[in-house]
């Protein structure tokens, strides 16, 4: 049982279990005071203001207006789970609270650096006509999403720390919810979209004020030796957890590129759409419990055979990735037959398929938490590359060869879903022959 539990074991009577982490206790009022579920609560709750304001939104924009959102935030994403050079991942497995608070600072040093280089380069192109209005504006959401989905997090992720970040991610999402209609309602039109993303982010970054306060303090106390030792105990994670991490966003966004390589831009509002109903619900639980996660397995692995522990988890995440996937693509498909218009249709059949990847996908998710802990950025890395290559050559050959967006897409969620499958086996493998 995660030593985060064992303050509570008397009330915790039966679990089911999400990914092997998630801990759910029977009793009703104890669950809801947990600190790990009210952030998984208030992530859920937050999402659906977002995704019900989603459909009020598809009213109002047409599914290309839409798809350019889905680039800016595919942008963002990409680039923010690696703007801080997974520092903020290191902080999380410090022994003492001084070095994790350095490696915080390293985290935002890392951030303004990127800031700094990138925003005048974009500017640029949008002068030079060289991109779309809104391309300016992505540093600045790198900026913000990378603060709010991943340093905060680490920065604030003790038990006693987790109310607060439910705040925060409460504050983000209504925000996206409310100003995302307002955008669409004033000017129909992405860059009113991306806008209100932006403020939505710099609202929850807002409430956390008094963290990121310190964790600049901090980045300006920090001294040369401080770099040198920190790069050099960092440097697998540095270039292997951070190619990882982008290849990893860049698998599930892989396809907003290809589409929009071939110019298909009705495809990005409808995939985008699809992804939304599908992989949010996802990312909320997993973004949550990720932290904890990190810290429960340094503790477990002492106790209990790591390809044993790790093959449990395993097959626990793909049983609930059973209870959780298949309930959420069949109300993505009613919602979209009964609340979104006939130029959205599409979108069931775009979520249909997206729900047989999600489905290995949490059958995969301890494999993806463990990689850094267990040492397997090399593995994580090179299945990340294979799976962005399959990815995109069984979208892209497809629709070079004339076929419908919707059969390219059939092509697509089979060859990733055997992609994952693979990643499993072989990361399973090798945890076996190590312990032999």
């Amino acid at each position: 049982m995660p030593a985060i539990l064992r303050e509570n074991v008397d009330s915790f009577r039966g679990y089911m279990c999400l990914g092997g982490i998630l801990m759910i206790p029977t009793d009703a009022s104890r669950l809801l005071r947990h600190p790990l579920v009210a952030l998984v609560l208030s992530r859920g709750l937050g999402q659906a203001a977002v995704l019900i304001s989603t459909f009020y939104l598809a009213r109002l924009v047409t599914p290309d207006v839409y798809g350019e959102l889905g680039l800016f935030t595919s942008f963002c994403a990409l680039f923010s789970m690696a703007s801080g050079a997974r520092f903020e991942i290191r902080a999380l497995v410090c022994r003492t609270e001084g070095a994790r608070r350095k490696f915080i600072a390293m985290a935002y040093a890392i951030n303004v650096c990127l800031l700094t280089v990138a925003l005048p380069m974009c500017v640029l192109a949008v002068c030079l006509q060289r991109a779309p209005v809104w391309t300016a504006l992505v540093p600045i959401g790198v900026l913000l999403s990378s603060l709010v989905n991943y340093v905060l997090p680490s920065q604030n992720s003790s038990k006693a720390q987790l109310s607060k970040l439910g705040t925060m991610n409460i504050i983000v999402s209504l925000s996206t919810a409310t100003l995302q209609i307002i955008g669409a309602k004033v000017a129909p039109v992405g860059i009113s979209l991306v806008a209100a993303r932006l403020v939505a982010w710099l609202a929850g970054a807002f409430v956390m004020k008094a963290q990121i306060v310190d964790g600049w303090r901090s980045m300006t106390k920090l001294r040369t030796s401080d770099l040198r030792r920190m790069y050099r105990s960092s440097r697998q994670e540095i270039y292997y957890g951070t190619a990882s991490a982008l290849l990893g966003v860049l698998e599930l966004q892989c396809a907003v590129y290809v589409l929009s390589f071939f110019s298909q831009k009705h495809a990005i509002g409808m995939y985008w759409m699809g992804f939304n109903l599908l992989f949010v619900p996802f990312f909320v639980v997993s973004g949550s419990i990720r932290p904890l996660f990190l810290r429960h397995l340094a503790s477990a692995r002492k106790e209990s055979k790591i390809f044993r522990l790790m093959s449990k988890y395993v097959g626990m995440s793909f049983l609930a990735g059973i209870a959780f996937v298949v309930p959420i693509a069949l109300a993505a498909v009613v919602v979209t037959r009964e609340f979104l218009g006939p130029e959205w249709q599409d979108v069931q059949y775009f979520a249909g398929l997206l729900a047989i990847t999600l489905l290995v996908l949490v059958a995969r998710l301890p494999i993806s938490f463990a990689a850094s802990a267990l040492g397997m950025q090399r593995l994580n890395l090179a299945f990340g590359l294979l799976q962005v290559l399959v990815r995109a050559s069984s979208l892209g050959v497809p629709l070079y060869m004339g076929q419908p967006v919707i059969s390219a897409m059939v092509w697509f969620a089979a060859a990733s879903s055997g992609c994952y499958l693979l990643h499993i086996i072989v990361s399973l493998y090798g945890l076996k022959r190590l312990e032999e």
